[in-house]
């Protein structure tokens, strides 16, 4: 039998602060067609229907020089 993975079988304490899990999402290109058309939709969407945790961050990095208001 092989050894299962410790992570699959961890539960967190109660009373331990990272009781709730967390993501970060990490976007490179994020001023490029792919992330207008596809990427940002889908992660708009997965929120708009509580898909998301509510610590849920997004990262973008792009090439394009662009304000906060054109991005």
């Amino acid at each position: 039998k092989a050894p299962s993975c410790r992570h699959d079988k961890h539960q967190p304490e109660k009373d331990h602060p990272l009781t709730e899990p967390s993501a970060t999402f990490l976007l490179f290109g994020a001023t490029g067609d792919l992330a207008r058309r596809m990427i940002f939709p889908s992660l708009y969407n997965l929120l708009a229907d509580g898909l998301l945790p509510d610590d849920f961050m997004i990262v973008a990095s792009g090439r394009s020089e662009m304000s906060d208001d054109a991005f």
